[in-house]
């Protein structure tokens, strides 16, 4: 959509899925020197004449204009998780899924606690050592990586921790990770896995 700013100027609103294909390219709209836009002929029209084949200067046989940003808003909301999509208690693999991209590189393990109820009064165990990727989504708004073993076993011996699918709560803490942007994920995000995998 977009909205006039006056007769010579416009302000366009991206479309969500758009928003988030741009932030998953990590080079792509992160600061003034990498914001650019291209319009081609016929892009706007005139709004006298027929449509204005003069609105675009050609540059290119695709008549083709690049034009930077003029100011860069950086982005500074940070990224929240909306689902812990699944966990496996034979191997602490755990999977969680981000409403925007995520920078993998920043996960900071120790700041995920696994408890068995959503206030975390009864039996904890944060995480105190660096885990493993598994599997990160092309988009990275979705990833899956297992503890450490030291975790694992922690976890495992605990009577009612991660047990079932109802003693298995995720709670994430501000430093766990940050986002393509920089931001840190939201803090205080506790919920039940969508999926649980049972010790086999």
């Amino acid at each position: 959509s977009y909205t006039p700013v006056d007769q010579l100027s416009l302000r366009i609103l991206l479309h969500p899925t758009d928003v988030l294909a741009i932030k998953a390219i990590t080079t792509l709209a992160t600061s003034v020197n990498t914001s650019f836009v291209q319009v081609q002929t016929g892009f706007v029209d005139d709004v006298v004449l027929p449509p204005n084949t003069n609105v675009v200067i050609p540059n290119s046989a695709l008549n083709l204009q690049r034009i930077p940003a003029g100011t860069f808003i950086r982005d500074s909301t940070p990224p929240r998780v909306i689902s812990f999509t699944d966990y496996d208690a034979s191997s602490a693999r755990i999977g969680l899924l981000f409403d925007e991209p995520v920078d993998t590189s920043t996960i900071n393990f120790t700041q995920l606690q696994i408890q068995n109820s959503a206030d975390g009064s009864d039996q904890v165990h944060r995480l105190t050592q660096a885990g493993s990727l598994v599997t990160v989504s092309q988009n990275l708004l979705s990833i899956q990586f297992e503890t450490s073993l030291v975790d694992r076993q922690s976890i495992q011996v605990a009577s009612n921790l991660a047990s079932n699918i109802q003693s298995t709560f995720a709670a994430i803490f501000s430093g766990f990770i940050r986002d393509v942007a920089g931001n840190f994920v939201d803090s205080g995000t506790v919920s039940l896995p969508a999926a649980f995998y049972g010790d086999s």
